[in-house]
């Protein structure tokens, strides 16, 4: 069955990741990765925060945060 010019492709479908590590940091490289695939990283005081204080991911962690210097 082929597809008609006039047919939209099928949407792109997109996934939100997020890293939690609580007991070490993200590397450099670590970090540049997540930044090219949309890949959120949470650190340890990040997660500690949402479990305290219930805030939405979104509204608390930037993408690709880290504590690495």
């Amino acid at each position: 069955m082929s597809r008609s010019s006039t047919e939209r492709p099928a949407p792109e479908h997109r996934a939100t990741v997020a890293l939690m590590v609580t007991n070490a940091r993200y590397t450099k490289q670590a970090r540049v990765f997540a930044s090219k695939h949309d890949i959120t990283l949470i650190n340890a005081d990040g997660l500690r925060h949402l479990s305290e204080y219930g805030d939405s991911m979104r509204g608390r962690i930037t993408p690709h945060s880290g504590d690495a210097p």
